[in-house]
């Protein structure tokens, strides 16, 4: 007759094993959802050509509405029998909503997520906020999720961190700070800047050229009416939300021609010097004081003025608070409307995957 206490040790080790396979069949369904899963981030300017380039990639209509605050959308495909499903996230709202980043920017989501910054050309007083606080925004929140990555896993840690010394070994590394995630300056409004005098159209790359250098960006060119620029930008966004073969990007700095460069090809001997600057800078904070100081000298934003203008209205019209108040409840009000719709579309995707 079977030793009972045997028997009930055999037990107990068969549902240990059971429970063993259990989990790590679980890891390994998170391991391949996770692989499975992508994001891609468009921020940047105003009205200048992001909805577009999100609806020519989901290839739907494009939609007049304006983005407030997030706008939430996704794709499905299948590949090698497994289906991937790619989150799509635009900023509206310009500077303002910059921060918003950290919504779709997080510890689950760092490994696979790429970020486009549109640059809208026809506007470039506006240029040096928005790249400046944009830029501070994502250095902030990749900090901050490394930090909470480090306290758990280490090991993981160190391989981002290895990401982020990507041009270490660039004559120029010294002033180059890379976020340590796929990120694209993309030039919109092309159409308007072909307008520009030639000095100013050398002043605008140069100092474009330099930003995206330091700070490890690709540079790209966008034109919602230009089929070539679109395409680039489409095989781009597929790279990263399905892992499609990279395109090949040919460099391109011909002030008469749209801007192409690929993060970490240029120098600053390439680039040359600033303008009514004379030394190199020494380190990345010195450099990115250098483009600051040159973008606003040379095209000075507009924030004063506006201050001016602020204030005349103030002093014509008693009622501006009320009026300012009523603007804010609108804004309110738009963005929960834009929130429940991102919640419905998000509760779709998961029922469907």
């Amino acid at each position: 007759m079977p030793d009972i206490f045997e028997l009930s040790k055999q037990k107990l080790l068969i549902n240990q094993q059971h429970t063993q396979f259990a989990d790590e069949g679980e890891q390994q369904e998170k391991s391949v959802l996770q692989a499975n899963e992508t994001c891609i981030i468009v921020c940047g300017s105003q009205d200048c050509g992001k909805t577009t380039m999100l609806c020519r990639f989901m290839e739907k209509p494009v939609e007049s509405s304006k983005t407030i605050g997030l706008d939430y959308n996704y794709l499905t495909r299948m590949k090698n029998n497994n289906k991937m499903v790619c989150s799509l996230w635009e900023i509206g709202g310009g500077v303002k909503m910059a921060k918003l980043v950290k919504t779709p920017l997080t510890s689950s989501t760092i490994e696979s997520t790429a970020v486009f910054i549109f640059v809208d050309l026809s506007t470039p007083n506006a240029i040096s906020e928005l790249l400046t606080t944009t830029i501070q925004a994502l250095d902030d929140q990749i900090t901050a999720i490394l930090k909470e990555i480090n306290n758990i896993d280490p090991a993981r840690y160190e391989k981002l961190e290895a990401k982020k010394r990507l041009f270490a070994s660039h004559k120029d590394a010294h002033v180059i700070s890379c976020l340590g995630i796929p990120c694209f300056l993309v030039l919109s409004r092309y159409d308007q800047f072909q307008n520009y005098e030639t000095e100013k159209k050398k002043h605008l790359y140069k100092l474009l050229r330099f930003f995206a250098f330091i700070n490890g960006l690709t540079i790209l060119t966008f034109g919602p009416t230009t089929e070539g620029l679109i395409s680039k930008c489409k095989a781009l966004f597929s790279h990263y939300g399905f892992y499609d073969s990279k395109p090949s990007l040919q460099q391109e700095t011909d002030v008469m021609k749209p801007m192409i460069v690929v993060a970490g090809s240029d120098s600053l001997e390439s680039i040359g010097h600033l303008p009514g600057i004379v030394n190199m800078p020494k380190n990345y904070r010195d450099a990115m004081i250098q483009w600051k100081e040159t973008m606003e000298e040379q095209f000075p934003p507009e924030d004063k003025l506006k201050k001016k203008n602020v204030n005349v209205m103030d002093k014509q019209f008693a009622e501006y608070e009320v009026d300012a108040n009523v603007e804010e409840k609108k804004r309110e009000l738009e963005l929960l409307i834009q929130e429940k719709r991102n919640r419905r579309i998000f509760n779709e995707k998961s029922k469907n995957f």
